[in-house]
Order: structure tokens, then sequence, then C-alpha cells
């Protein structure tokens, strides 16, 4: 009976967590717009229009949301254009809305006759990138991207640990992984607008895949080339699960190194020198995890 009773709430969670209808998106964006949050409404209508709930109303609140987090963003002409377009076609222009529409028509000298096949362009525009949905995903179902995460840390460390397995070689391949963190983050904004711009990134986690088949070959290249295809495959996975896993140790590490109650009177201006032991701690955990995946030359002679 009590398994019964845990397998149930398991779906039931699961279902929950997998759950995110169309009005849930519209009346959360609602939320965001009434309370002038318009980077949290932006993405919710977005959400909205792509799941294919649209009127007028719902493209001009879209549009004033972007006017008023960035009214240079070409988005926001097209969603005034397709609100007015809107009410006309739903022969809804007692709405107050239509007014707000015709009145930005007016302002920006935007077109008041688009066609079908224009509001069709402009719906297409609205719908996520491959990467904000991804970004969209990680959020809803992090802790199954955390458990598969583990798992894979673990296979990871023991096949490091107990072959000649390289995950990471050397410095410079630590090095190249992070620089491609910082600028997966870094870019973030510009990547979602346009997917080529993560090429620059991609260059620094290419150059770390070729440290992975070097480590490999000079560490397994004498028990077969299965072994070096294996291990260099083990290696890219676990550094996938790394382009995760280190922007959350930066992020600890900027908060061990700004903590502590300020206090003159220690060493280094926090009291009982609290922010030097939680950088010790923080530098600790950071090794602990990262250098028993980390093998060199000297490891193999």
């Amino acid at each position: 009976m009590k398994k019964t009773i845990l397998i149930l709430f398991f779906f039931c969670f699961c279902g929950f967590a997998f759950c995110e209808t169309e009005k849930t998106s519209l009346d959360t964006a609602n939320e965001y717009y009434d309370s002038e949050k318009y980077e949290n409404a932006k993405e919710y209508f977005l959400k909205t229009i792509s799941s294919g709930t649209y009127n007028g109303t719902i493209f001009y609140r879209l549009g004033y949301s972007i006017e008023n987090i960035n009214n240079s963003d070409s988005l926001m002409k097209k969603c005034y254009e397709a609100s007015y377009y809107c009410f006309k076609k739903d022969s809804d222009i007692d709405n107050p809305y239509f007014k707000k529409a015709e009145n930005k028509i007016k302002q920006y000298g935007l077109k008041s006759d688009i066609t079908e096949i224009d509001l069709i362009n402009t719906i297409s525009l609205a719908k996520p990138s491959i990467v904000s949905m991804f970004w969209d995903f990680a959020g809803r179902f992090w802790f199954i991207l955390l458990a598969v995460g583990i798992l894979i840390y673990i296979c990871a460390y023991k096949l490091s640990e107990n072959t000649n397995c390289v995950i990471v070689y050397g410095w410079k391949d630590f090095i190249m992984i992070a620089l491609g963190v910082v600028l997966i983050f870094g870019l973030r904004d510009s990547i979602e607008e346009d997917i080529s711009t993560l090429f620059i990134p991609m260059i620094f986690f290419s150059i770390s895949i070729v440290f992975s088949l070097i480590g490999n070959i000079k560490g397994s290249a004498k028990n077969g080339m299965f072994n070096v295809i294996l291990y260099t495959l083990a290696s890219i996975i676990t550094k996938i699960v790394l382009l995760v896993v280190i922007p959350v140790i930066i992020f600890f590490g900027l908060l061990a190194a700004t903590s502590g109650k300020e206090d003159k009177r220690y060493k280094d201006g926090t009291k009982n020198n609290a922010r030097t032991a939680n950088i010790g701690l923080f530098s600790a955990i950071a090794a602990f995890l990262f250098m028993p995946l980390m093998k060199t030359k000297k490891d193999f002679y």
C-alpha cells in the first residue's frame, strides 16, 4: 500500500511539473504586465502567442512590454501592427486597446494595412529560439538534470580513477572549458536572438574536445582505438555537464569572496576572518570536485 501511494505521488508530482496550460501562461503574463514587470511579461506573452493563443490585446501588451524594455526592437513595431490588424479582423474596435494600438501606429508611422501573411511572420518571430527553449526546459526540470548530472559525474570519477580515461587533460583543457562557459553565459542574449553566435564559445569547447582526444590517445592507444573512442566520448559527455556545473561553482566562489561581516580588527577585514575561511572551504570543495577528473602527461609515465 505504501509503495502504491509513493508511486502515485511521484506521478502526480511529475504531472504537475510537466503541465503548463496556455491559460496559465497568459494569466502569468497579465499579472507581470499589471505589475509593470515587463521583462517577465514579455517572456510569458511570447509563450502564449507561440502556443497559438493571440488577439489584439495580447499583441498590444507584448508590444508595450517590449517598448518599455527596448523601444528600438523591431518586434515591438510588428506587435503593434499585428494588434491593430487583429482588432480590425475580429471586429473588436470598441476594445479600449484598439484606440491605443491606433495611436501607436500613428506615433511610430507603422503600417495599418498588413496582411495575414505579415501576421503569420510576426507570430513566427514570437516563437522561442532553441536556446531559450533549452533554458525553459532546464528551469522546469532541473531536478531531473541534477540527478543525471550527478550520475554522469560519478561514472566519470570512477572511470578516471580506475582506468586511463582522461576526462580533463591538464589545466589548458580546463581553461578552454571555463572560457567556453563564460562566453555562453556572457553572450546568452545574443545567442537567443541569433543561434550562430553560439559558434564563438563552441570554438573553445571544440579545442577542449581535441585535448580530450589527445589525452586519451596518449593514455589508452596501446589498449586499442576502441578504448580511445569510448573514453573520449565519456570525456565529452562529462564536459557538457561541467558547462552547467562551472557557473554554479563560480557563483558560490563569488559569494565566498564577498561573504563575512565587516570587521577591520581582523586581517581580511571580516569578523573571525570569515571570508578567508569561506574561500578556503570553497577552494577545497572545488578541488575535490575537479582534481580527480584531471590528468596530465605525468600520469602516463
